[in-house]
């Protein structure tokens, strides 16, 4: 199964803490000086982490797409 949730390339992660304080729900902890994931359930696919990180360590492995409104009828 695929990971959904960004990915932390740690050779580029300095530990600086960014993504740590930018994290709307706290899903994101420095553990050893990296950016670890703690709580993957918590992450709700935003972009903060991915925005404050200095170094370009962080991604997600996943492009979020919202569909026009639309009138939805049953098939």
């Amino acid at each position: 199964m695929e990971s959904t949730v960004p990915v932390i390339n740690l050779e580029r992660c300095t530990g600086c803490g960014w993504c740590v304080r930018q994290c709307p729900t706290h899903a994101v902890e420095l553990i050893a000086r990296k950016a670890v994931i703690v709580r993957p359930s918590d992450c709700t696919f935003c972009d903060a982490c991915e925005q404050a990180c200095p170094t370009g360590a962080i991604g997600r492995p996943f492009i979020v797409v919202f569909a026009p409104d639309q009138q939805w009828s049953s098939i």
